[in-house]
């Protein structure tokens, strides 16, 4: 056998164990990538979330809160005339 041969299939064997440990490592990427959907319905977003918020910017949290328990006070103002958005008596 002549020393290129061995080369060869030294190479080959490399390339060989080279692509079976991409696959491999591409397979554990595929199980450890998750997609993660939430909806929620509501003024409020759920606790988990709202603490997301707080941890990017605290008081976040309670200005969201603050600003949905506004939100609703508006709308149930009897002396803007509306409720829900919608006038309390038809003009």
């Amino acid at each position: 056998m002549s020393e290129g041969t061995n080369n060869d299939d030294c190479h080959e064997a490399i390339a060989g164990e080279l692509v079976t440990q991409i696959e491999e490592t591409a397979e554990e990427i595929k199980e450890e990538l998750a997609e993660v959907r939430a909806t929620f319905v509501g003024p409020i977003p759920p606790p988990d979330i709202l603490q997301g918020y707080d941890n990017i910017l605290p008081g976040l949290a309670d200005r969201i809160v603050s600003m949905a328990e506004a939100e609703g006070n508006h709308r149930r103002d009897p002396i803007d005339g509306t409720r829900n958005g919608l006038p309390l008596t038809p003009k």
